[in-house]
């Protein structure tokens, strides 16, 4: 039967489309279904923007709780067909199936089925595939083994051999020789042929496929394809790697076999990252780019999730792991001057150097080995300093690359490099290798006969599983119920493992986990008054004095029958009179259950504070009344991150003006401990980097306005007072940007670099400080979103800049500068007339006749231009701005003649800013400046920018050098007197020094040249050098050398309007 049937699409404006829809149901069940909601503005958007078809798979990324159900279920509806959505957990799947019931029941009331066509059936069950079924990808992904994508490789292989003529035993009988005889070998082909297979699992050969799955998943995958099923929706798609991915991709085939086209939709939160590698690969084969993403602002904006801040908390190791680790950094690098003290190890590190002699105060030699290999050069001269410091080389070798200790990492290296080219080839001391790779191995690393591999450092793992994060959520949770919200405060503590955790630093007592967290948490008097619940996949804890009433609730609202359990050895003693350990009498218990009716009692004000896992609450759980997050887990991949922080998001009922608080706590080695430990930090920078958030770089509640932004061009122009991208919101609220900036503000930051450098000023206290300034009043940050407010949804990038320890580009060398020249200039024309007065005598006539002859004389000198000179020369040093917007323009250029870029700017539409401020002395100077390019398409504007945040990165190892002065002209002074003068400015206040030409513009060498010479016409004078050949590693070590000590910083960062 043929019903003609309406498809109706509301907006916020009302009804916007009815579409008359002719079709036979049973053909197409879904297309009949309706909804009769208000949609949100990015849900009109995705649905006017994207049309779902067998030719790509559609790929759409936005947060958890911006409706993406809603999204990819209409998306579903317009193709009609028969669907399968799979999601990861059995809360999402139960959330697909009503929101799908939903839709069908608005259906049946607008139009409904005739007797004689049959019912809509939605389905969870694996077993019964209706016209829409949603299950979870376990129940789907059985397979043989561990790692299935090998076994496929292996397969695949054993076919290639059986198409170059063997039988398939006698293949399978030679791969296992060659696994034994040459493992190497054998892994390479395994490895090859896997990553093949991963970027392209939709194509594989289903036979092929079927090989390494289990007989149930085949037969599940069976059933759909045979109920007609071509739409396929992957929610939480950032899930499909490796093994999961591998069911997707035969599923598909089989589809494709069956003689329908699939039609795939890809709902995600969150992308994985590219440094997952391999399994990016996989993801990246199966989706392809991203056709349409929701920034996480803009459904904040329009109030569909909370506003929110991400903060950062500093603690400081306990004493007991302190002194593990502190012992370990000292054994280890007693284990590497031993290797290197004797003479053999003496021997090794001047060759690696290519230590010749000295010439003069240089040692020679050393250019040819960095030119081969800086970084192990580098590395080995370092060590030579510090394990030999009276060798020739090693008093001589800081004025060339400094005298910084070598870091753990790079000694390792060269320790590895020693092993295999001195102790391995021996045969006669195979015991001295085997013992140092089990030495090693204690520390973290592993020596192979390929080289060094780090494994898990216990000095990062003691740092990212402290005992003192546990004292740290405490102490937050004391703050937050101090504020002014305090009254609204619903915490989760999450942590990475219930019972197992790290165990190195401890001295007594249990490890680290989530069971001592919540230890922790009843022993506080704080705390505890807020009834606290401990909630695993295996563990349900309560706090003694509250175990009377939160048992039978929790009885009650679960319907699963608790008694008190007697405990674990292996859980802590020292809190067995304050925690009660709950035991799950009932059969087939069930932990969703659990975790529903523990949201329940949060929701209802009952239990404030919940301590769990990120296995169980890191994803698919939902719980309003959540407002504050602390973060104790190690994690900092993209995908495990959005999703966490993404727990507190929800719009809360009970309190219309919810703000949440994700806390990240990060712990840092106390200044008085040198110590190689940067893990926590960049775990803390990676985190950062895909999250959104109010700028706090700036004071609170200022957004950039004309007056922020310095004057780049002599002439007037509409540029020279630019409005902020936001132009709507400029004055009322902050940016919107990623990374550390809308966590840490700027004097946080410096101070955190003081830490991290070992200034015994510097304190986890004035760290925390300068954050618990940031929480003061949740309402305030509430008004800062512009909840309701308009934006233009667009993003740009931008490059923050701060500035070093000395900061060539700033305002106070300038005053100095200024001063010393007016001193030498009136010194200069005192040493003129002087001598005539004495000679002449002091009568009028006679000083005017030496008057006369020394204009005469300084004419002829050329000082009639002077003033002008000293201007052009002081304005390059005091007003910063120009320099780096010469430098965009200069980029832009460069990057053109490479060939590496589109679009040239000019210095109209570079907009400078400062960039916070920090206080020298009695005076006020800019922290910084932001550089952007709001005017140029984000495309082309995102190249330029990330180039540009590259010439003032700390040196790596670029192919081209710039050596540039800051004199505001690009021409050699053209009088004595003026070179005099310039002279003289260089000693008083240096102005020389180098930056790096990025990489994409320093490609081909007609774009180095260009970006020099846009440099010296719109900065100053600069010289182009390339770091080719020995003659030039003295200028790069130079160059390496003093960027270190001026330790200027830059970074890109991502704006959302």
């Amino acid at each position: 039967m043929t019903t003609q049937l309406c498809l109706v699409m509301r907006t916020g404006t009302g009804v916007s489309a009815v579409i008359p829809i002719a079709v036979k149901r049973s053909e197409r069940p879904l297309s009949t279904w309706q909804f009769t909601g208000t949609l949100r503005t990015y849900q009109r958007d995705i649905l006017a923007t994207l049309t779902p078809g067998p030719d790509h798979p559609l790929h759409i990324v936005a947060p958890p709780g911006a409706g993406k159900t809603l999204v990819g279920l209409m998306l579903a509806m317009r193709s009609g067909w028969k669907a399968v959505a799979l999601a990861p957990t059995t809360t999402i799947r139960h959330q697909w199936a009503l929101t799908a019931t939903k839709l069908s029941r608005a259906a049946a009331a607008y139009a409904p089925v005739p007797d004689d066509e049959p019912q809509a059936t939605i389905s969870e069950d694996p077993e019964l595939v209706g016209d829409f079924t949603a299950l979870t990808y376990q129940a789907l992904s059985t397979v043989r083994s561990t790692d299935a994508v090998a076994d496929l490789a292996r397969e695949q292989w054993i076919d290639d051999l059986v198409d170059a003529g063997r039988s398939v035993q006698a293949a399978d009988e030679w791969l296992k020789d060659l696994k034994s005889s040459n493992s190497a070998a054998y892994r390479s082909g395994i490895s090859r042929r896997a990553s093949k297979i991963r970027t392209t699992l939709t194509a594989q050969d289903p036979k092929l496929v079927e090989r390494v799955l289990h007989p149930h998943a085949i037969a599940a995958i069976d059933r759909i394809v045979q109920a007609g099923v071509r739409t396929v929706i992957l929610d939480e798609c950032h899930h499909l790697l490796d093994h999961w991915a591998l069911v997707i991709g035969l599923l598909l085939a089989r589809i494709r076999a069956s003689g329908r086209e699939p039609i795939v939709i890809g709902l995600t939160a969150t992308l994985p990252s590219v440094d997952d590698g391999r399994a990016f690969d996989t993801y990246s084969g199966l989706f392809g780019d991203v056709d349409f993403e929701v920034p996480t602002p803009a459904v904040v904006r329009e109030g569909n999730l909370a506003p929110y801040r991400d903060l950062v908390w500093f603690t400081e190791p306990a004493d007991d792991e302190i002194t593990f680790l502190t012992s370990h950094d000292r054994q280890l690098r007693r284990f590497l001057k031993a290797v290197f003290a004797g003479g053999e190890g003496l021997d090794f590190l001047l060759e690696s150097i290519g230590f010749i002699g000295i010439d003069g105060e240089q040692p020679t030699g050393i250019d040819a080995q960095l030119e081969a290999d800086y970084a192990f050069t580098e590395s080995a001269a370092q060590i030579l300093i510090h394990t030999h410091g009276d060798h020739p080389a090693a008093l001589t070798l800081p004025r060339l690359i400094g005298n910084r200790r070598p870091s753990i990492d790079s000694a390792i290296r060269v320790c590895a490099r020693f092993a295999l080219e001195k102790i391995l080839p021996d045969a006669s001391r195979a015991d001295e290798w085997h013992a140092m790779r089990r030495t090693l191995k204690d520390f973290g690393y592993y020596l192979t006969d390929r080289g060094i591999r780090a494994g898990r450092n216990p000095v990062d793992t003691v740092m990212a599983q402290s005992h003192a994060k546990n004292d740290a959520a405490v102490d937050i949770v004391h703050h937050e119920l101090a504020s002014a919200d305090g009254q609204h405060v619903r915490a989760v503590i999450v942590c990475d493992f219930a019972t197992e955790g790290n165990r190195r630093g401890r001295s007594t007592g249990p490890v680290a986990s989530a069971v001592e967290c919540f230890a922790r948490v009843c022993a506080d008097a704080t705390t505890a008054g807020l009834h606290p619940i401990l909630l695993t996949s295996q563990h349900l804890h309560v706090a003694s004095a509250d175990a009377q009433w939160i048992i039978p609730a929790l009885e009650e609202l679960s319907g699963l029958r608790l008694a008190v359990d007697s405990g674990d050895e292996n859980e802590p003693e020292q809190a067995d009179h304050l925690v009660t350990r709950v035991k799950v009498e009932s059969s087939s218990p069930s932990a969703a259950v659990l975790v529903r009716a523990v949201s329940t009692l949060m929701e209802q004000g009952t239990v404030r504070l919940l301590v769990g896992t990120r296995g169980l609450l890191g994803e698919g759980w939902d719980c309003p009344a959540v407002n504050t997050l602390i973060d104790l887990t190690a994690v900092a991949t993209s995908a495990a991150t959005q999703q966490l922080r993404g727990r507190t998001l929800r719009l809360d009922p009970q309190w219309p003006g919810k703000v949440a608080h994700n806390w990240g706590v990060i712990c840092v080695m106390p200044p008085r401990i040198s110590l190689d430990s940067d893990a926590e930090i960049s775990r803390m920078n990676r985190r950062h980097e895909q999250l959104w958030g109010l700028d706090v770089t700036l004071p609170t509640g200022h957004a950039p306005q004309a007056s922020d932004y310095l004057q780049v061009s002599d002439r007037p122009h509409p540029g020279n007072q630019p409005q902020p991208a936001n132009t709507l919101l400029s004055g009322q609220f902050p940016q919107i940007v990623t990374g550390i900036d809308h966590s840490l503000t700027l004097t946080g930051q410096a101070r955190l670099r003081a830490l991290l450098e070992g200034d015994r000023r510097a304190t986890i206290n004035q760290l925390n400080e300068q954050t618990l300034q940031l929480i003061a009043s949740r309402a305030a940050t509430y008004e800062q979103w512009g909840i309701g407010q308009p934006y233009s949804g667009d993003t740009s990038h931008d490059t923050a800049v701060s500035a070093g320890k000395n900061p060539t580009f700033y305002s106070p060398p300038t005053l100095w500068t200024a001063v010393a020249l007016l001193s030498g200039l009136c010194a200069l024309l005192a040493g003129i007339i002087w001598p005539m007065l004495v000679m002449w005598g002091t009568h009028p006539v006679r000083i005017l006749i030496a008057l006369a002859f020394m204009v005469v004389l300084l004419g002829i000198a050329g000082a009639w231009r002077l003033p002008v000179e000293i201007w052009r020369m002081l304005r390059g040093r005091s007003h910063p701005a120009r320099v780096y917007a010469g430098a965009t323009v200069a980029v832009s250029r460069g990057l053109v003649a490479s060939e590496r870029g589109q679009r040239l700017v000019s210095l109209d539409e570079v907009q400078v800013r400062p960039y916070g401020a920090v206080t020298v002395g009695t005076q006020a100077m800019p922290a910084g400046y932001v550089v952007s390019l709001p005017d140029v398409p984000d495309a082309s504007a995102r190249t330029i920018i990330d180039a540009v945040s590259e010439v003032f990165a700390p040196i790596e190892t670029p192919r081209f050098l710039l050596r540039v002065t800051f004199q505001g002209d690009s021409q050699r002074p053209s009088t004595l007197l003026l070179r005099m003068v310039s002279w003289i400015a260089q000693r008083i206040s240096p102005s020389a020094l180098y930056v790096q030409v990025p990489k994409e513009v320093g490609r081909r060498k007609a774009g180095a040249k260009e970006f020099a010479r846009a440099w010296a016409e719109l900065i100053g004078p600069c010289q182009l050098v390339e770091v080719s050949g020995v003659e030039a590693m003295r200028p790069l070590a130079q160059a390496r050398l003093a960027s270190r000590n001026n330790q200027t910083y830059s970074r890109v960062r991502t704006v959302w309007a």
